[in-house]
């Protein structure tokens, strides 16, 4: 039941990585056009999260009332869960609507660039507990009879959402990364008493 699933998310992110790389603008960007891509860029993962919850959100309600055993733990946890990411989405979407490409100055630039890079490899490191807790709650179902059906559903779930939110996370900090590069690169001169931000291409 899982795999498949893992299947669809990976296809998935992978789909957001080729369709964001795809619309990298090829021409020379100025200033503007550099936030203007990368508030793009978040706007897209938050469709693509909001897509992946509302999925996981429906397909819960349907399934739950008809599983059995275990996977109704697991279709109950993909619910909760994927709520908590649709908050994230929609909280995340709105707030790049309120920002505008020429309100960043170079340094603002160049912090809101890191800022998100830093999230996305933070919210990576997060995935991969996530991963971990559900082979751990999997593993100690088979020594709890008395809350094996909970455990293994809850575990089983932690591992996809973990899994998918992997992908998405990383998927979408090398899609943020790769613009950084085409964009533009700090640089910080020997022995110079200033920063400067030098645009590269």
């Amino acid at each position: 039941m899982i795999y498949p699933a893992m299947k669809y998310a990976t296809y998935f992110t992978g789909l957001l990585l080729a369709v964001s790389i795809m619309h990298t603008a090829c021409a020379q960007p100025d200033l503007s056009e550099i936030n203007a891509r990368r508030i793009q860029t978040t706007r897209n993962t938050m469709w693509v999260l909001g897509g992946w919850a509302t999925a996981n959100i429906a397909s819960g309600l349907v399934l739950r009332p008809q599983a059995e055993a275990h996977l109704r733990y697991f279709h109950e946890m993909n619910i909760w869960w994927n709520v908590i990411n649709l908050g994230l989405a929609t909280g995340g979407f709105i707030g790049t609507l309120r920002q505008q490409p020429g309100d960043f100055d170079e340094w603002q630039t160049f912090r809101e660039q890191q800022k998100t890079e830093q999230i996305l490899l933070f919210n990576a490191g997060l995935d991969l507990a996530y991963i971990t807790t559900g082979i751990f709650l999997t593993e100690k179902a088979k020594n709890t009879p008395s809350d094996q059906l909970r455990l293994k559903g809850y575990g089983q779930s932690l591992m996809l959402q973990g899994g998918f939110l992997f992908l998405y996370d990383l998927s979408a900090f090398i899609i943020h990364k790769k613009q950084n590069q085409a964009g533009y690169r700090l640089m910080i001169a020997p022995g110079a008493q200033q920063i400067g931000l030098r645009l590269s291409f």
